[in-house]
């Protein structure tokens, strides 16, 4: 996102004494370019990537299931990362309440004390059904992503890092592991994702990612689908070829 000087003519400064910006998405591109006059040629445009490899992974969902000790018979729907309040994590929590039984929420990851709000959130509005677990270590992350039946990305469309600015690393992992993905409907999601790869909701609708997850159970063969065209799609954005465009970017500025 964007961390700017109250004074814009100190941001003005900057950016047009650069050499040259990467940029994770085109939405900032524009801003660059509306905003600061920042000419086209000296931006480029690489979003974040992932290492595909790591998720390519020999378990099932029921062997990564046996490996976490998960019960085999539940429906698990599960968010990844950190649990800041732009990331969406409340409506998500909030909507457990509109899920089956036969459906769990689990939380991975997050500090100890955003973690410890959450939970206290969770308890105060008694959500049914919601599991957190601590922090994982990268190379245990693609087994968790395996065993669930949904990931969600439910970033809020109420602040403009998670509206305009992100490039979630969180999405392209999830795209990495093969598993069904929801994601909040929001122009910076959309740069990365369509309907061909991903299910949106309504950003901060806690019924529509309930309706949304539902419907991606009830249709496995379109979410299996979608998975796999998120697997081709991701299999392109690797750091190694994004590296390589910013070394090509940078000679290219260096001979001006």
């Amino acid at each position: 996102d964007f961390y700017e000087c109250s004074v814009r003519i100190i941001n003005r400064f900057v950016f047009l004494r650069a050499n040259g910006l990467i940029v994770t998405n085109r939405i900032k591109i524009k801003y660059l370019a509306d905003a600061y006059a920042v000419p086209l040629e000296r931006m480029l445009h690489q979003p974040n990537a992932v290492d595909a490899k790591d998720f390519d992974i020999p378990e099932t969902k029921q062997q990564a299931r046996a490996r976490l000790n998960l019960p085999q018979n539940l429906r698990i729907v599960l968010y990844g990362g950190h649990l800041f309040g732009w990331k969406g994590v409340h409506t998500l929590a909030d909507a457990a309440a509109f899920m089956p039984e036969d459906t769990g929420l689990y939380f991975v990851g997050g500090t100890v004390e955003d973690r410890r709000a959450l939970q206290e959130y969770v308890h105060t509005r008694a959500l049914p059904r919601i599991t957190f677990i601590p922090h994982q270590l990268p190379e245990v992350v693609p087994l968790w992503l395996r065993a669930a039946d949904v990931l969600v990305l439910p970033n809020t469309a109420r602040d403009a890092a998670s509206r305009l600015e992100t490039s979630p690393l969180k999405l392209l992992d999830y795209m990495a592991s093969g598993s069904p993905i929801v994601a909040s409907d929001l122009p910076s999601i959309r740069q990365i994702v369509s309907e061909r790869e991903v299910f949106f909701a309504e950003p901060d609708n806690p019924e529509s990612f309930a309706k949304v997850i539902a419907q991606v159970r009830s249709n496995p063969e379109e979410a299996a689908e979608r998975s796999r065209a998120a697997r081709i799609t991701v299999a392109k954005r690797s750091w190694e070829a994004r590296a390589q465009a910013i070394h090509t970017f940078m000679q290219g500025l260096a001979d001006i």
